[in-house]
């Protein structure tokens, strides 16, 4: 039983919010305004992200651009060595064979010819041969590490140049997406201050509705005028209600049951404001109800009999029962203490 109730509960507060959301006017909507804000939001965390990891980027590639031309700086250097040392070594080299030109005799023959015997012939002609293959196996490696060293030198002129290209285009890129960030963040600031505004016109005009929904003190007289209504989902039934809310209703379908009370008379809440601001008047047609929003007509049964009671007040706070009528309401009814009643939120035609 009060898993039914609750669920029904349940049912007719939704069905009550649904109704007062679809009848509020409103020029722009928040479910949009929201998802933008979202949207936005994610667009703005992503650019700035990008921009953290290109500026890492950048520092990573700066730091290997000034690596590079340190080492191109080391390359040219180890190049200048190696040109100076194949320089010497050619100098060297040409200088021998200006000597052997100037001497006026072939250096070689003469060597060869003052062997003392065959032995030290071939001692000499193994010399010679050694000699010469030495300045070449020289001249040779000099050279080979010369161009070594340029075509490294080359290919690290071009690592330095392709760096510094990367390097400015990730620099392009950041400029790129602070100012596509100041524009989101541009953005989000006109969607944020547009759902603020119109949170802030939903909550005036919920204020203004709750206002509307607490009628002028009647005073605390004894006997406020009845009048009989009527509920088109109830043809034979006449509902009494006070003089001053509408006399013909449209059943919404949502409906509750189960245990109501009363209040009012001496237990001392006549006269007192109720949680909607009215004042309480045991002798109007009014209910207490713990969600229902304030205003909002309640159709209730009772043995064949029927009131209509505007929901002014929360309540009731026992355990078990959902709805506590005033004094009147319960009187008109025809029970006192406690009754199992049915009953439907109505709205006026």
């Amino acid at each position: 039983m009060e898993s039914r109730r609750s669920i029904v509960l349940v049912v007719c507060c939704a069905m009550v919010t649904a109704l007062a959301v679809v009848c509020a006017p409103s020029p722009i909507r928040a479910v949009p305004l929201s998802a933008q804000q979202k949207a936005t939001a994610a667009r703005v965390t992503s650019i700035s992200q990008r921009i953290t990891n290109l500026q890492e980027n950048s520092r990573a590639v700066a730091l290997r651009l000034r690596l590079s031309e340190e080492r191109l700086a080391a390359l040219q250097m180890a190049l200048q060595d190696a040109e100076g040392a194949y320089a010497q070594q050619q100098a060297a080299f040409d200088e021998r064979l200006v000597q052997i030109y100037k001497s006026g005799s072939d250096f070689s023959i003469t060597l060869l010819s003052n062997a003392d015997d065959l032995n030290d012939l071939v001692v000499r002609m193994r010399l010679l041969a050694m000699i010469a293959d030495a300045d070449q196996r020289t001249l040779v490696n000099l050279r080979d590490q010369k161009i070594s060293i340029a075509q490294a030198r080359d290919r690290m002129k071009e690592i330095k140049d392709e760096q510094a290209q990367m390097l400015l285009f990730q620099q392009g890129q950041v400029v790129a997406l602070r100012k596509d960030l100041a524009l989101q963040r541009r953005l989000l600031k006109r969607i944020s201050a547009k759902l603020k505004a119109y949170l802030a016109e939903q909550e005036r005009r919920r204020r203004a509705a709750e206002r509307s929904a607490v009628r002028p003190n009647k005073g605390l007289s004894k006997k406020i005028p009845s009048v009989v209504a009527s509920v088109d989902a109830y043809p034979g039934v006449k509902f009494l209600t006070a003089y001053d809310n509408p006399k013909s209703y449209t059943g919404t379908g949502v409906k509750e049951n189960g245990e109501a009370s009363w209040y009012g008379g001496d237990d001392g809440f006549n006269g007192k404001p109720t949680a909607s601001g009215e004042m309480y008047n045991d002798n109007d047609f009014t209910a207490a109800h713990k969600t229902l929003p304030f205003g909002t007509y309640l159709a209730v049964l009772y043995n064949g009999r029927g009131v209509i009671v505007r929901i002014t007040d929360r309540g009731p706070f026992v355990h078990g029962r959902f709805l506590d009528l005033s004094k009147r309401a319960a009187y008109e009814l025809g029970f006192d203490g406690i009754a199992d009643v049915r009953t439907e939120i109505v709205s006026p035609k």
